[in-house]
């Protein structure tokens, strides 16, 4: 590991650096903003370091690793881009959030979870590997939470529990796509490896729809928006362009990696005929259908953040349209790929815009309501300009940053209906301009309600902007004007994020050399659907469309999601309820079983209390006859000893009378030795040499009375021996 890897964990551990001291120096506003604003400009400085060395020095970093895995940072072209593009993004509307909330409650909160999940959101795009992405989604979904529910009343808690639901459903399937891939691939590096997935044991298609609705509900794709019209309209402005602008983009990111970097082979050569087209075909019905019922919803709203809740959903279809086109077209998806990234920049920097823009005029007015406001040119000039840009740039406008984009991504749609010989793909492009026309309709609605007309309400009694609010908006609308006067160098810079992916670079470079922006028909093809645009809005205000409450039944949550959830619960109450009236008919049949085992259990304990009454009849029986022979080896013992104490004074008598035997014996014994030596003195005279032999007649009285008197002697001791020994 190189000292200049740790440089990837500045854009991280800025931000967590400073909600910790945002949270200690809650008490000092003034301070507490400071730090706030600074952790941000850091966390630019640092992402942009970050951008420019990458390229050249090919930044790693892996630590914390468990068993195979471990936090992997490993950042593409595409992933610092958009890291530099979420921070500066953030620094602005940190500035602008400082400003907004200074007369808001729980101001340290708010603050300090907006620096936690720029954090996650910053580790999404830093990213080398799913886990590590996973981990950092996660983070970014939960703490945004509290960004969502800021007010805390009832409506913001509902909406807090769609978004939290939603999140963490999308997020339980994202880890469900992980885990396919490792168990299939044996890896959850963001590499590629189509070569291995077709030859394991889940089909490619299986992994990649897992991945599409796990990263889907982020981005937005219909039918899996259905937090965002909920949770946008109730979270602060800053919070919601957050939502809108920035971390919407970690669910296209995810995507666009998927599809182009995962699902590639590691031959770019062999890369156009690996990637499957079906997946690029689905996706961009699923992203047309999103833009139409984005672009309608968005026409019958009232509610101006929730009008742009639904735009946001529109434009990341178009986004998303430009995915699925690059995809379809495998290596040769160049074009597209750019128009992907080129509009997902585009759409976080205006929609981000659009979104504080309306902050400022819910500063003044207090309401957001279109049947409330009107005329608001006239009290805020400048916000209206900026709202106008903003627009212009979601319309494609020339001139306007979305013109670039969308001349891309229409070129995009042209060359897959002519690349696969799909007839129905000739309807997409037709379908992409009344997505366009529609967009312009709710766009002419929103402009014209908001600041145009007469004033239906009192806007004389909220808040003013101060020098902070403007400034932001201003920058962000300079920032719109400049990318769509020179869109070209942008298109060289999204570009050069398609390395390591399945795009031939080469042939892209060669598709974007003949794209011409500006053109007569270009200026058409974007005054078509702005003209077609305006005669709706015409339309529907001549017939009131869009003017009372949204049917019902024209939600998602109506058409799919209420129906299909009651299906569920009807078919779990159906068969949890079998399965129920099985487990109690169980019951009653293992209840008989255990009655008949129970009595005979009851009579084998009846017969073994019987038998341990006789058992313990004998047993005091034995007790007692050993008691008795108990007693009776006692007293033996008794008569034992006393005969045994009258043997031993027998034994001392006997004794006594065989010392005093002894004795006489021994002068006996004396006396016939010396009687015998004066004998043998007399005789040794004249039986000198003559031999001793023995003559019974040399026995005399003392030697037999001396053996007879040791004779009972031995008789005394062994009678009295033996009976010891008994």
């Amino acid at each position: 590991m190189r000292s200049l890897d740790l440089l990837l964990l500045a854009p991280i551990l800025l931000p967590l650096l400073g909600a910790a001291l945002v949270l200690l120096c809650r008490q000092n506003k003034r301070l507490r903003d400071a730090i706030t604003i600074a952790s941000a400009l850091a966390t630019v400085a640092a992402a942009g370091a970050v951008h420019l060395l990458n390229p050249t020095h090919r930044l790693e970093l892996v630590f914390f690793r468990l068993v195979d895995y471990g936090l992997s940072f490993r950042p593409t072209n595409l992933g610092t881009l958009f890291a530099l593009l979420s921070a500066g993004l953030w620094a602005l509307i940190t500035v602008y959030a400082v400003s907004y909330m200074h007369r808001s409650h729980s101001q340290t909160r708010f603050f300090g979870f907006l620096l936690v999940s720029l954090s996650g959101c910053l580790g999404v795009f830093l990213a080398g590997d799913y886990f590590t992405l996973f981990l950092f989604f996660e983070i970014m979904t939960f703490a945004a939470y509290p960004l969502v529910i800021h007010d805390e009343d009832d409506e913001a808690m509902r909406a807090g529990d769609s978004y939290l639901y939603m999140g963490v459903a999308g997020g339980l399937v994202l880890l469900l796509g992980i885990l396919l891939l490792v168990w299939t691939t044996g890896t959850a590096d963001i590499v590629p490896v189509l070569d291995r997935l077709q030859g394991g044991p889940v089909s490619p298609y299986v992994v990649v729809l897992v991945f599409l609705i796990g990263f889907g509900v982020k981005a937005g794709l219909v039918p899996l928006h259905v937090w965002i019209p909920h949770a946008y309209p109730v979270a602060p402005a800053p919070g919601t362009a957050l939502l809108s602008g920035v971390m919407g983009k970690t669910g296209f990111y995810g995507i666009l990696s998927v599809l182009t970097v995962t699902l590639s082979l590691p031959v770019p050569a062999q890369a156009t005929a690996a990637i499957p087209q079906q997946i690029g075909f689905v996706l961009i019905w699923v992203a047309l259908l999103t833009i139409l019922c984005g672009a309608i919803m968005a026409l019958l709203q009232r509610n101006v953040k929730r009008l742009l809740a639904y735009s946001s959903i529109s434009q990341m279809g178009y986004v998303m349209l430009a995915v699925g086109c690059a995809a379809y077209l495998g290596a040769k998806g160049g074009l597209p790929y750019t128009a992907a990234v080129f509009h997902a920049f585009n759409h976080a920097v205006f929609k981000a815009g659009l979104f504080m823009m309306m902050g400022s005029v819910y500063l003044r007015a207090q309401s957001l309501d279109l049947g409330r406001l009107g005329g608001m040119a006239k009290v805020l000039p400048f916000t209206a300009v900026t709202t106008l840009i903003a627009a212009l740039a979601v319309l494609g406008i020339p001139g306007f940053s979305g013109f670039g984009s969308k001349k891309l991504i229409q070129y995009g749609i042209e060359k897959a209906a002519a690349y696969g010989g799909e007839e129905i793909l000739t309807w997409a492009v037709w379908l992409f301009i009344l997505g366009s026309a529609l967009t312009a309709a709710y766009f002419v609605k929103l402009y014209y309600g908001v600041f145009l007309g007469a004033n239906r309400g009192q806007i004389t009694q909220g808040t003013k902007e101060g020098v902070a609010i403007p400034a932001v908006l201003g920058l962000i609308a300079a920032s719109i004007v400049a990318i769509g006067l020179f869109p070209e160098r942008l298109i060289g810079l999204m570009a050069r994020s398609a390395a390591s992916t399945v795009v031939d670079f080469g042939v892209m470079m060669q598709q974007l050399s003949g794209v011409k922006l500006w053109t007569t028909s270009s200026y058409v093809a974007v005054a078509i659907p702005v003209a077609l645009g305006a005669l709706i809005f015409l339309a529907a205000r001549r017939y009131r469309f869009g003017e009372g409450a949204v049917p019902w039944w024209l939600s998602v949550e109506a058409v799919l999601y209420r129906p299909v959830s009651q299906g569920f619960l009807r078919f779990c109450c159906r068969y949890v309820t079998r399965v129920e009236g099985g487990i109690c008919d169980l019951y009653d049949r293992s209840g008989s079983v255990s009655h008949s085992v129970l009595r005979r259990v009851k009579k084998l304990d009846d017969m073994l209390d019987e038998g341990y009454e006789v058992a313990g009849r004998a047993t005091n029986l034995v007790i007692e006859q050993a008691r008795g022979l108990e007693q009776g080896l006692e007293e033996t013992y008794l008569r034992t000893a006393h005969q045994v104490d009258a043997l031993t004074k027998t034994a001392a008598d006997v004794e006594s009378g065989i010392d005093s035997a002894y004795a006489r014996v021994g002068h006996a014994a004396v006396q016939t030795t010396r009687r015998m030596r004066n004998e043998a003195a007399g005789d040794s005279e004249t039986t000198e040499h003559q031999p001793v032999v023995w003559n019974p007649q040399n026995v005399t009285l003392g030697s037999l009375v001396v053996a007879a008197v040791m004779l009972g002697v031995l008789v005394v001791l062994y009678v009295v021996g033996i009976r010891v020994l008994r």
